[in-house]
């Protein structure tokens, strides 16, 4: 009994999360936190516009007014919840970013519990608050799944990580709650080899004989929780078109893309993964060292050790990031060109960025325990350091020089454009802690986590509100779709076909018109409008436009007119 209590204390350590003391006021603090998000998110997105009018028009749609069945995306669950908005009437976009704002803030206490399996509370605190001032809380305002995926994606790894008096229950509640994120957002789907390859390692490392056995049968019980629920709910909320994994709507573009070969996908998509990996080792420079920097481990070491949880949480974060890189790499050399929004400039981050804490807590876990540090010389910490050292160097010099940060792909580089200064500022901060870290690992880490992050966490999430809160001022497109939406009824707003100069704006407007069938065409001011086919019979015409035919005005407001055909 002597011998197990040193052995304990040896391997463990006085700094671990298991024996370390958590004040009785942090449970207030975090439920305080928690309301300060939904209301301060609430208060920031009052009064604003849409922002990303082609994907929140979609959303918006299918969620309130379209049977499931009919859904071009598998996202049953999504817009099941989010049909509750249709009770708000003209204000389902308020209600949604409620609802936006409620789920990211139960993401929180999940994101720090999970922390808590693998670091010091002070450092899972330090996480937590960087997550809910930072640039992610954007995606509240907007009329999409992205706050419920993050939610979900958080109770997953909350679930996977936990101690479960049962490994084989544990395997299948991962099982289904990945499977009910995939009919949130279809991405989940691509999760689901990441956490089976998780749960395995978990089950086999967990069976002292048998561990084979253990970790297959954990995979099949969780593959058999995740297609119950995939399919199971799918099924019962969309019908037989739930059996299409894809759905119709990234079915086409699987089978359609500008990029035709396979040696001009693996170019392209080998220089837009540079680009993702050159963003988030600026955004992250120690963060992304620990997670290369493999943490010494005593042969001796029991599992459930500190050092022992470093490594399994480092193994987890690699399984989840790196196949959403390469996924985001290939699908955006495949789409590139498709249209005039798909360029290769643009960085998808939001296809993973839901993980980026989970970056953050593996360096608050290396640095977090008491092991004696190796040599700072060690190749296997001067390696990853000087390599992570030279992209941040040369990505900030040039690197990031074409990208081009909009709000919906990369919160987190609105930062670069917004405020130039400040993002210097920080990925400057973020190259002091890395060599820092070499020799002192605890100081260098500390400055990241409580120095560095908030720094940059601050900034971000300042450009982004100042992102959503420039759209408070209506334009013209939105002044002239809500008067059209409620000049006509329900039946004539489906026969409006608008006409305006902006593509962007277009969208925009057929947005606030709120109607499935209505639809929009970019055409240059001065030019000739001619009647639209049938069963279109109104015209919104934002811009200078000449109209055929015979026809009356209805409205002619100032930079649009609706126009009614006889």
């Amino acid at each position: 009994m002597r011998y197990r209590r040193r052995m304990n204390r040896a391997t463990v350590g006085r700094g671990s999360a298991v024996s370390e003391a958590v004040p009785p006021w942090l449970a207030a603090a975090g439920v305080a936190v928690c309301l300060l998000v939904i209301v301060g998110a609430t208060w920031r997105d009052a009064g604003t516009a849409a922002h990303t009018f082609v994907d929140e028009q979609f959303y918006s749609y299918h969620a309130r007014r379209a049977p499931l069945s009919e859904a071009p995306v598998p996202s049953y669950l999504y817009f099941k919840v989010f049909s509750a908005t249709q009770a708000c009437g003209d204000g389902s976009l308020s209600c949604a970013r409620l609802l936006n704002a409620l789920f990211f803030a139960a993401a929180l206490p999940f994101l720090f519990l999970v922390g808590r399996r693998f670091a010091s509370w002070r450092a899972s605190a330090a996480v937590t608050v960087a997550t809910a001032v930072g640039p992610f809380t954007l995606y509240t305002a907007q009329f999409m799944p992205e706050a419920t995926y993050f939610f979900g994606l958080w109770v997953a790894l909350w679930l996977v990580t936990g101690p479960w008096p049962r490994a084989r229950l544990q395997a299948l509640a991962v099982g289904v709650a990945v499977g009910l994120l995939a009919l949130v957002k279809l991405h989940g789907i691509f999760l689901s080899p990441s956490f089976a390859v998780i749960v395995f390692l978990l089950a086999w490392r967990a069976g002292s004989a048998g561990r084979w056995r253990e970790g297959l049968l954990a995979v099949g019980l969780f593959a058999v929780g995740f297609v119950t629920a995939r399919l199971g709910v799918g099924v019962w909320l969309g019908g037989r078109a739930a059996l299409d994994v894809l759905g119709r709507h990234y079915g086409d573009h699987a089978s359609d893309g500008a990029v035709k070969t396979l040696s001009e996908l693996a170019l392209a998509a080998s220089v837009v993964l540079w680009r993702h990996v050159m963003a988030v080792v600026v955004l992250f420079t120690v963060p992304v060292v620990s997670l290369l920097t493999l943490s010494p481990l005593s042969p001796s070491a029991l599992p459930g050790a500190r050092l022992d949880r470093v490594r399994v949480l480092q193994f987890i974060a690699f399984v989840l990031v790196l196949p959403l890189l390469a996924m985001v790499a290939i699908y955006s050399a495949k789409v590139a060109g498709l249209g005039p929004y798909e360029l290769p400039d643009r960085l998808h981050m939001r296809y993973y960025n839901f993980l980026v804490p989970l970056l953050m807590l593996v360096a608050a876990a290396q640095f977090d325990h008491d092991a004696v540090s190796p040599r700072w010389f060690a190749p296997r910490r001067l390696v990853p350091a000087l390599l992570v050292f030279g992209v941040s160097l040369w990505a900030l010099v040039r690197g990031l020089a074409p990208v081009l940060p909009v709000s919906v792909d990369c919160p987190d580089l609105l930062i670069l454009r917004g405020e130039p200064g400040w993002f210097l500022a920080g990925a400057i901060g973020g190259l002091l802690a890395l060599v820092v870290c070499l020799p002192r690992p605890r100081v260098g880490g500390a400055l990241s986590l409580f120095l560095v992050l908030p720094l940059m966490s601050v900034g971000e999430g300042v450009v982004a509100t100042r992102d959503v809160t420039a759209s408070r001022t209506p334009t013209t497109w939105d002044t002239a779709a809500e008067i059209a939406q409620r000049f006509l009824d329900e039946d004539a707003r489906e026969r409006v076909h608008i006409v305006t100069f902006d593509a962007a704006g277009g969208f925009r407007a057929l947005l606030a018109l709120d109607a499935r069938d209505a639809t929009v065409e970019t055409l240059a001011e001065d030019a000739e409008v001619v009647r639209p086919s049938a069963p279109k019979d109104w015209l919104l015409l934002i811009g200078r436009y000449r109209v055929q035919g015979e026809h009356r005005v209805a409205i002619a407001g100032h930079g649009f007119t609706l126009v009614h055909f006889e």
